[in-house]
């Protein structure tokens, strides 16, 4: 497998990895007007403001966080070359710079004891000159999570990201553990992920050499507003910055962003935008 292959699947990888960390979401119910009788003179309950889903604070790598029982998640993402533009899906020697990926799963558990997050991920959803199509490259995987309250970290996450793999998924497998810290600056809440991981997380000079040594990756975010946050990344080999955005009052996130700014893989940035939808039961 080439080198620039290699890190086309990588940054699908991301990708797929990006989709998964926005998802997360809460929202306040409305509480109900109380009226009695005129015999009875009571204060009217004021109407509680409903807030928005919180926006994702993760952007390129995965944080210690993930689905719990009861709950499902889909998220699909797209990436495009930065240099022949946002919306160029093939340059002019009939390559594909642009294509689709997607993820979908579930959670187990309670993430105050110990959870399971386990999602599929769908590679490519177009063709590259005939093949490669939608669903004939993935992986499914799992996260294993818990939260600590209290603690020197707020959670501590174990994944095998591609546990089964089928079609042009790479043949080197990503294993990473993982651990978050929430914090506060100014206000605004942030996250704070660190972990080590094979695979999608290795260094430029391991993929060269086609080796899967343990590597260093992790990632920052901060919480601009109810709507708004700020998030970057090192996935082990390249750079990445985005925004978080949560629009609506429904659990829909989306995130948009560049990966590869400082160009490690000689192929210049690439635009990332992703969106993500999750439900609980």
């Amino acid at each position: 497998m080439s080198v620039i292959k290699s890190a086309n699947l990588l940054y699908k990888f991301v990708l797929i990895a990006i989709a998964s960390q926005c998802l997360s979401a809460n929202t306040d119910q409305l509480s109900n007007n109380i009226k009695f009788s005129p015999i009875i003179t009571v204060k009217e309950k004021e109407e509680q403001k409903k807030e928005p889903p919180s926006p994702g604070l993760s952007f390129g790598a995965p944080s210690a966080y993930g689905a719990s029982g009861g709950s499902v998640f889909i998220g699909v993402s797209y990436g495009a070359d930065g240099q022949d533009g946002l919306f160029t899906f093939y340059n002019k020697d009939n390559e594909k710079v642009a294509d689709g990926s997607m993820n979908f799963g579930f959670g187990i558990g309670d993430p105050n004891q110990l959870a399971a997050e386990v999602s599929v991920g769908i590679i490519s959803m177009t063709c590259q000159k005939g093949s490669s199509c939608f669903g004939a490259d993935g992986t499914m995987g799992v996260k294993l999570h818990k939260k600590f309250e209290g603690k020197f970290v707020d959670g501590l996450g174990i994944g095998y990201s591609d546990l089964v793999r089928w079609g042009e998924a790479s043949d080197f497998a990503s294993i990473y553990g993982v651990a978050s810290k929430d914090f506060k600056i100014n206000n605004k809440d942030g996250l704070l992920s660190l972990g080590i991981g094979t695979g999608s997380f290795r260094s430029k000079s391991d993929m060269d050499s086609n080796k899967n040594n343990p590597n260093l990756f992790g990632g920052v975010g901060i919480k601009l507003s109810s709507r708004l946050s700020i998030a970057s990344s090192w996935n082990g080999s390249t750079l990445g910055a985005g925004f978080g955005i949560s629009p609506f009052y429904f659990p829909l996130s989306v995130s948009a962003g560049v990966t590869d700014i400082t160009d490690v893989n000689g192929q210049g940035y690439q635009y990332s935008i992703n969106i993500g939808y999750s439900y609980n039961f």
